[in-house]
C-alpha cells in the first residue's frame, strides 16, 4: 500500500504543480523563478519520492539509505504529500502577497525603457572591467589558496580530504577557496557579450580568449572542490542562458527543455564519472535512487525528531557571507544537525566524510514543524520574486546577453537547487559568486567609464 500511495500520490502532486506551472505560463507567457521552482518540486518531491520508495523495494537502493526509505508506512507517506501541498500553497502565495505590496515600490517596480539597436560602449566596458576584475581577483585567490597544499597541481592530492572535513595542512588562506568561484562569473560575462547579437563586436578574438580562459579556470576550480552538481549547473548554464537568449515563443522553448533535460542528466552522470565519486558499476536507475535518497530520509528523521529550532538558521544566515573561520565554532548549521541524526557525528568527526545537505521540506520541519514549512514557503516565494524584480531592473540597464546567462544561473542554483539544499548555508555559499558580481554590476552602473 506504500508504494501505492507513495506513487500515485507522488504523480497526482507532480500533475497538480505542473498544470499550475502551465496555467501561469499561458497567462504570463514566459517562465518566472517561481515557475522553476514549481517544476523542481513537483519533479523532485512528486514523481521523485515516488521513484525511490520504488527502487528501494526494488533492491535497487544503496544500504546507507534503504533502512531510512523503508520507515515510511502508509501514514508517513500521505503526510509527506500533505506537507508539500502546504509547502506549494505557502511559496505561491508568498509570492502573490509579495507582488501586491511591491508593486507601488518604486525599487522592485518595472521600469519601462526602450531596447536600443546597440548597446552603448560605457556599458561594454564596465562589464569587462567587471568580468577583468572577478577573473584576476579568482587566479590570484586560488594560488594564495593553493599554496599550501603544493600549489595548482598540488591541490589536487588534498581534493578529496578537504571536501571530506579532514584537514591534513593547515592553510592561513582557506577562506581564499570561494573566491575561485570569481571565474564562474567572469565567464558568464563574457559568454554574454559574444552571443549579444546587439553588441558590435569589433575585437571579438580577445573576447572569445577570455572566455576560454575563464571558463577553462573555472573548470579547474570546480575539479578540485570534488562537485559533480556545481560542476555540471556551471556548464548547464551556457545551455540554458544561450535557450533562454534565443527562444522565439512557448513551443520552441519546450522543445528546446526536453533537450535540456536529457543534457542535464547526462551531465550530472558524466561530472559523477569523472570525477569517480562512485564505483561506476550501478545502472542509472541504481545511480538516481541513491542520489534522490537524502531529502526523504531527513524528512522521515526529522518528522519524529521534534527537535525544532525556531528559524535560528534564517536569523544567523547574513553571518554565512563570511569565511567559515569566524562562524564554524559559533554555530551549527541545520545540515550539521541533519548528519547528526543520519550519519551519528558531524562531517570530520568519528570518520564521517560528508555532509547530508537539508532539503527545504525538511528544512522547514527542523524549523518549526508544520508552521515552520508555511513560514518557509511564504518567506521563500517573497524572496523569490524579489530576486526576480531585482534581476528584471538590472537587465534593462545592462547587457541582455550577459543577463541572460546570469539569470540561467540563478534558475540553477536558486530556483531549482533550493528544493534539495534547502539550508542557508549551502544556498549564501553556492550563490556566492552571483552575489558580488551582481554587487558589483550594481555598483558600477553608478560608475562612467565614457572618455571625455
Amino acid at each position: 500500500m506504500v508504494l501505492i500511495i507513495a506513487a500515485t500520490g507522488g504523480l497526482l502532486f507532480a500533475f497538480i504543480v505542473f498544470f499550475i506551472v502551465y496555467f501561469r505560463l499561458i497567462h504570463k507567457k514566459r517562465f518566472e523563478l517561481l515557475d522553476w521552482f514549481l517544476l523542481s518540486l513537483g519533479t523532485f518531491n512528486g514523481i521523485g519520492f515516488g521513484f525511490v520508495l520504488w527502487a528501494t523495494y526494488a533492491g535497487k537502493n544503496s544500504y546507507d539509505w534503504t533502512p531510512w526509505i523503508i520507515k515510511y508506512d502508509d501514514w508517513a507517506s500521505f503526510t509527506y504529500l500533505l506537507m508539500n501541498i502546504l509547502l506549494l500553497m505557502s511559496v505561491i502565495f508568498g509570492w502573490n502577497l509579495t507582488n501586491m505590496f511591491t508593486n507601488k515600490s518604486k525599487l522592485f517596480q518595472h521600469e519601462r525603457k526602450k531596447d536600443l539597436s546597440v548597446v552603448s560602449k560605457n556599458a561594454i566596458r564596465k562589464m569587462l572591467f567587471i568580468a577583468y576584475l572577478m577573473f584576476i581577483t579568482s587566479v590570484v585567490s586560488y594560488w594564495l589558496y593553493t599554496k599550501a597544499y603544493g600549489g595548482f597541481i598540488g591541490i589536487f592530492e588534498y581534493s578529496r580530504a578537504i571536501r571530506s572535513g579532514f584537514f591534513y595542512v593547515e592553510n592561513p588562506f582557506s577562506f581564499l577557496q570561494r573566491f575561485g568561484s570569481f571565474s564562474f562569473f567572469s565567464s558568464f560575462i563574457f559568454f554574454g557579450i559574444l552571443i549579444d547579437k546587439k553588441i558590435k563586436k569589433k575585437n571579438s578574438f580577445f573576447l572569445f580568449i577570455g572566455f576560454i580562459f575563464s571558463f577553462l579556470f573555472s573548470l579547474y576550480v570546480l575539479f578540485t572542490w570534488e562537485g559533480r552538481i556545481s560542476l555540471a549547473f556551471y556548464v548547464l548554464t551556457f545551455f540554458l542562458g544561450y535557450t533562454l537568449y534565443n527562444y522565439k515563443n512557448v513551443l520552441d522553448f519546450f522543445s528546446k527543455s526536453i533537450f535540456f533535460f536529457f543534457i542535464s542528466l547526462f551531465l550530472i552522470i558524466m561530472s559523477d564519472r569523472i570525477l569517480k565519486r562512485s564505483s561506476g558499476n550501478e545502472g542509472i536507475l541504481d545511480f538516481l535512487a541513491r542520489e534522490l535518497s537524502f531529502p526523504f530520509a531527513s524528512y522521515i528523521v526529522h518528522i519524529s525528531a521534534q527537535d525544532y529550532r525556531w528559524f535560528k538558521d534564517l536569523l544567523v544566515s547574513p553571518i554565512y557571507i563570511l569565511p567559515q573561520r569566524i562562524w564554524g565554532q559559533l554555530v551549527d548549521t541545520a545540515s550539521d544537525l541533519n548528519t547528526i541524526y543520519i550519519m551519528g557525528a558531524r562531517k570530520g568527526e568519528s570518520g564521517v566524510t560528508g555532509s547530508i545537505p537539508v532539503d527545504m521540506l525538511s528544512f522547514g520541519i527542523i524549523e518549526g514543524s508544520v508552521v515552520g514549512v508555511l513560514l518557509i514557503g511564504l518567506f521563500w516565494g517573497a524572496l523569490l520574486l524579489i530576486v526576480e524584480r531585482f534581476i528584471y531592473n538590472i537587465s534593462i540597464k545592462s547587457i541582455k546577453g550577459v543577463m541572460f546567462i546570469i539569470y540561467a544561473n540563478i534558475v540553477l542554483n536558486v530556483a531549482i537547487l533550493n528544493v534539495l539544499y534547502g539550508d542557508p548555508q549551502h544556498f549564501i555559499t553556492r550563490n556566492f559568486h552571483v552575489i558580488i558580481g551582481v554587487f558589483l554590476m550594481v555598483f558600477f552602473q553608478k560608475i562612467s567609464f565614457t572618455k571625455k
